[in-house]
């Protein structure tokens, strides 16, 4: 059991380190967030309506750009459904009741009100006969009370609700409330009553919708077309005056009248306006008119750019706009933003198989993203201050400035500080990005066109006026681009075709003068060198060069010659040749710190290590690597020739301070007799390491002939390649046996043998031979030659026994 679960821990032990070897954590991450915050930003510079609030356009506003549909949506025709809905409310008739209860009501009353003067009448009567009795018999006054006619008045005009003299009374009275009174006023106001009465007839409506009559107890409903069958107040009461005629000879004229005023005091309307059951019946024919909508497409132009917004456009820009909530703009952003994260790593990823150490480091990837947000944003305020030109300006256009935005430089920036190929892939992404900002595949094209030419034509860049060269022609590409991109749209008129013309040709030439701008401040931020750097750095007149031949001439002399070899063998296998010979310059500066310590500047004097241990010559062999890393540093020489000062050793071993210190204890370490290294990682930096160590041996050659400068070279880069230290810098055998033919054709060139000059007598036997040394002056170097000072020449410098 212990031995299955010790294997499974081995086995989970080795999958969680291949994992985490492969993950890399703290790497991984950080690399992450650098892409995800980048990706929120170039989302937002793309898109920042998504997130700021929407423009709000109103009447009559002029269109800064082209505002095309960006899917298809439905708009509502409000004045055609609000005329509608106007005409559904004009034809709801006016909503008139029919107060059905008035008249029974009224009836009731009537027929109370008769019945109780009659009653009343006949108490009274019995009352009198009662009275009169009582008087007879007993010969006192009686008790009963007998209701006068004032009383009586009272209670007829309490229930009727109307008015009368004493004496229109006394006339009813007179006929005793007689039921045929009773149905004359019956007579009278029946026929009105049922007819139907409104208080002004001339307010009801005449329109050919007619108005609907509701019966307020059956809840009948009756549309009258002819409002005139209706009674007003005013023509009720004349028909009552009209009639009254009819029943003089029945009643007599004066109880007629009394019976007629009556019947116009009772006379009132039972057909009212309904304005609130009018209003609730418009307001539901209004609602139940379905919207007008008509349909816009995706890609429909809705209103083109310096046209005046009208009502129409107004409506389906408002449409559009309502379409988009919120939420969906916040979702359309992240989707985005993981869209622009997705390109990112991609690029990453090509970029990491074109070139391994690129983007490994921060500086690299710091400079990578912020080259790519700079330039976007740079696009983003030139393309907004062409908005609001063209707002301001009628006969400039917004698209003129397109033509002249300048994401480009983003290839030519990166380009000037690594290679073609990185700029290709930058400038593909740069164009998709550009796509994305302006929506159009034919503006994804422009840019791309534009930065492929610049990634070839750029290098080799060794001259400032080299990018105001490229801008010109990124112009006359663009402007070739712009007469195609034209032509594919409607006809235009001369102007707009030379003002694109002009813009193209302006944003090639200004992209070139912002990255000429960028390039020093791009040094001073990352780091690093650019070929025009590097070129100021060649010059022998710079301030390091200068107190190098000063203070180390022997060093100076051989830096000068390395650099002529590394120069040569790079042109041959392909590398940065420039790089090669400035760093060839400077690879040995730290020998300045104690110049007298290395062999080529002890020029008449002794050698200072014979007074001092193996370990501490050793040490101060070694030093002259970190002290011109410090240097270097401190005249901002870049990390490319910093990283091949580093290199320019390797891991070599000191092997002459090593034999020494072993012969005098076997027990020392080979390790405290290596360079730190690291490695040579360029080709750069083992051309470096090369032509030092060829450089060196060859110098300290007696008989420099070509045959022995050439199985010399072969020697030194053999040991070199046996010794492990090109592991890393990508040179192949085929690179070697170039560069060991091109190393020898130099050395052979400067160690060519020269005529002998026959010596004055005056000189010879000056002492020199005495001394055993002879000096061999070229015109490019010197080298001391003695029975001693070749083996320390040779292994002070090269580390080789």
């Amino acid at each position: 059991m212990k031995k299955k679960d010790g294997r499974f821990k081995k086995l989970f032990s080795f999958y969680k380190k291949d994992l985490f070897s492969w993950l890399k954590p703290p790497k991984l991450l950080f690399s992450l967030g650098c892409f995800f915050l980048s990706s929120l930003c170039i989302a937002f510079i793309l898109y920042p309506h998504l997130i700021l609030p929407l423009k709000s356009y109103h009447l009559g506003d002029i269109a800064q750009t082209d505002i095309r549909a960006k899917h298809d949506f439905l708009v509502e025709d409000s004045l055609t459904t609000e005329k509608y809905r106007q005409q559904a409310r004009e034809k709801i008739a006016p909503v008139y009741k029919f107060d059905e209860k008035l008249w029974p009501g009224l009836k009731t009353k009537i027929h109370m009100a008769f019945k109780n003067m009659r009653e009343i009448m006949e108490e009274n009567r019995i009352k009198k006969l009662a009275k009169n009795a009582v008087q007879t018999v007993e010969k006192k006054r009686s008790s009963f009370k007998i209701i006068t006619d004032g009383e009586m008045k009272k209670r007829f005009e309490s229930i009727l609700g109307i008015n009368l003299t004493l004496k229109e009374f006394k006339t009813l009275k007179q006929k005793n409330f007689s039921p045929v009174l009773e149905e004359i006023l019956l007579e009278l106001l029946e026929p009105l009553y049922l007819r139907g009465i409104v208080k002004n007839k001339m307010a009801l409506p005449n329109t050919k919708y007619g108005i609907a009559l509701v019966f307020t107890s059956s809840k009948r409903e009756e549309k009258i077309y002819n409002p005139e069958k209706l009674l007003g107040l005013r023509e009720a009461k004349h028909e009552i005056n009209l009639r009254s005629y009819d029943f003089y000879r029945e009643v007599g004229k004066e109880t007629t009248n009394t019976i007629v005023k009556v019947a116009l005091n009772l006379i009132q309307p039972n057909i009212y306006y309904s304005a609130a059951e009018t209003e609730i019946r418009k307001q539901n024919a209004a609602k139940a008119v379905k919207p007008v909508f008509y349909q816009v497409k995706k890609g429909e132009m809705i209103v083109r750019e310096g046209e005046k917004i009208d009502q129409k456009q107004l409506l389906k820009i408002q449409a559009q706009q309502k379409t988009i909530s919120q939420k969906q703009s916040r979702l359309l952003f992240v989707g985005i933003t993981a869209l622009i994260f997705v390109l990112l790593w991609t690029n990453k990823i090509v970029l990491k198989n074109i070139k391994k150490d690129f983007l490994e480091k921060k500086s690299d990837l710091f400079f990578w993203l912020s080259n790519i947000l700079l330039f976007l944003i740079l696009s983003r305020i030139a393309l907004e201050i062409g908005n609001l030109l063209s707002q301001r300006i009628s006969s400039l256009s917004s698209q003129f400035f397109i033509y002249a935005l300048p994401p480009v430089g983003a290839t030519l920036l990166i380009v000037l500080f690594t290679e073609p190929k990185i700029g290709i892939v930058l400038g593909s992404l740069m164009a998709a990005l550009m796509g994305l900002m302006l929506n159009s595949p034919v503006f994804f094209l422009y840019f791309l066109v534009g930065s492929w030419w610049v990634a070839f034509r750029l290098r080799p860049c060794r001259h400032r006026s080299k990018l105001i060269k490229v801008g010109v022609e990124l112009g006359l590409i663009q402007m070739a681009l712009t007469f195609g991109i034209l032509a594919l749209e409607n006809p235009l008129n001369v102007w707009q075709i030379g003002a694109s013309f002009v813009f193209a040709g302006l944003g090639g030439v200004t992209t070139g003068i912002i990255v000429l701008g960028l390039t020093p401040i791009i040094e001073i931020i990352f780091g690093y060198t650019s070929e025009i750097r590097l070129l100021e750095l060649a010059s022998l007149d710079q301030p390091l060069l200068k107190e190098l031949m000063v203070k180390a001439p022997g060093t100076y002399l051989h830096s000068v010659i390395a650099s002529q070899m590394a120069e040569a063998a790079a042109e041959e296998i392909g590398a940065n040749s420039l790089l090669a010979k400035v760093a060839a310059y400077y690879h040995d500066i730290g020998k300045m710190k104690k110049p007298l310590y290395f062999v080529e500047n002890q020029i008449g004097i002794e050698n200072k290590h014979d007074k001092l241990t193996p370990s501490m010559s050793a040490l101060i062999i070694i030093s002259h690597v970190k002290e011109g890393v410090e240097l270097a540093k401190q005249y901002h020489l870049g990390p490319e020739i910093i990283d091949i000062i580093k290199q320019h050793h390797g891991t070599r071993l000191i092997t002459y301070f090593y034999q020494r210190a072993k012969e005098q204890n076997r027990d020392v370490k080979e390790e405290d007799f290596r360079y730190p290294g690291p490695k040579p990682q360029t080709k750069e930096a083992g051309l470096v390491m090369l032509a030092d160590g060829v450089e060196a041996a060859c110098r300290s050659l007696t008989n420099p002939v070509p045959s022995r400068i050439k199985s010399t070279v072969q020697k030194v880069i053999s040991d070199v390649f046996l010794d492990g230290q090109l592991d890393g810098c990508e040179l192949t055998l085929k690179d070697m046996h170039k560069i060991a033919e091109r190393f020898s054709k130099v050395l052979i060139s400067i160690f060519h043998p020269r005529i002998e000059y026959p010596e004055s007598p005056a000189k010879k036997g000056n002492g020199h031979e005495s001394k055993n040394k002879m000096f061999f002056v070229t015109s490019h170097t010197y080298k001391e030659h003695s029975s001693k000072g070749e083996v320390t020449s040779h292994h002070i410098r090269s580390g080789k026994h």
